[in-house]
């Protein structure tokens, strides 16, 4: 993980998020995309998420792909490993409400760098 997502992550460290577990059927890479009212912040665990420590099993994180409202990331996933994505602001002075995650099967042309 960058250390620029590290620095975000300790920076948010009293937000609300919103957190929801899944598991996948078929290894693939996906493309994971939030868009909110707020600067969104969004992160995959490996297995469980510990809000008490953020960083234990980061396995992908973002914010402001696009622009602020709006963090994506692709990642490769394995079928029949628990993943936790996880909603949040940047900080702490960000509210996290109304942030809609998506996610689909790569290539999906809304995660990649606009041109």
């Amino acid at each position: 993980m960058p250390t620029a997502a590290q620095a975000a992550i300790v920076a948010g460290s009293a937000v609300p998020y919103e957190s929801q577990s899944f598991t996948i059927g078929a290894t693939g890479t996906y493309s994971f995309l939030t868009t909110g009212n707020y600067d969104t912040f969004t992160t995959l665990y490996a297995s469980a998420f510990d809000p008490t420590r953020p960083l234990n099993n980061v396995q992908a994180a973002n914010d402001a792909r696009f622009d602020p409202d709006t963090s994506a990331f692709i990642y490769d996933l394995v079928a029949g490993t628990t993943y936790t994505f996880v909603t949040s602001g940047y900080d702490n002075a960000t509210s996290a409400s109304s942030a809609t995650p998506s996610a689909a099967p790569a290539p999906s042309r809304w995660c990649r760098n606009p041109k």
